[in-house]
């Protein structure tokens, strides 16, 4: 059977908590080859780590609203670099989203298992936590919280899930 009521242990086999991040945010890029290379080709050469990247299409493919994650002591640095991008656009505009918190589940069995990310966000709701970005891939599905909820959330989800205590 491959339904929510298997989420359990079988599904996820880690959830962890990562404080201390920020997201930087581009509205309005150009839908066009080649930004998001020179962007991170940019952010790469100024030394800093980017974790989760998010990128969506907007206004019927005309533009992007590009999303990424860094450690909150680099947030000035991956600003300015994101501002002299954008200003190279005309219309663009830098968001930056500070005193955030990575909740992190993984487990290879969330390939075999549906309703895992319903029960995550079920579990983050019933808290009255809202989410500020989810990413997901096969075995991994990344939220953001303020990081004031960081440590409710993990708590919650750890509970949920039958986990144990865990932080990165």
């Amino acid at each position: 059977m491959n339904d929510s009521h298997e989420t359990g242990n079988n599904a996820v086999r880690t959830a962890t908590l990562k404080t201390g991040v920020s997201r930087i945010t581009l509205h309005g890029v150009p839908h066009q080859a080649g930004i998001a290379a020179q962007l991170f080709k940019e952010i790469g050469e100024q030394n800093i780590n980017v974790d989760d990247i998010i990128q969506n299409v907007s206004n019927r493919g005309q533009n992007v609203t590009m999303s990424f994650i860094v450690a909150a002591e680099q947030a000035e640095k991956a600003r300015n670099v994101s501002e002299t991008i954008a200003r190279r656009f005309g219309e663009t505009e830098v968001e930056v989203t500070e005193k955030l918190a990575r909740l992190r589940v993984v487990g290879m069995g969330m390939r075999s298992h549906s309703g895992v990310a319903a029960r995550l966000f079920e579990t983050v709701f019933a808290e009255g936590i809202n989410i500020e970005n989810i990413s997901t891939s096969e075995i991994v599905i990344n939220i953001l919280v303020a990081e004031k909820d960081g440590e409710r959330a993990l708590q919650a989800v750890q509970k949920a899930f039958g986990l144990e205590t865990e932080t990165d």
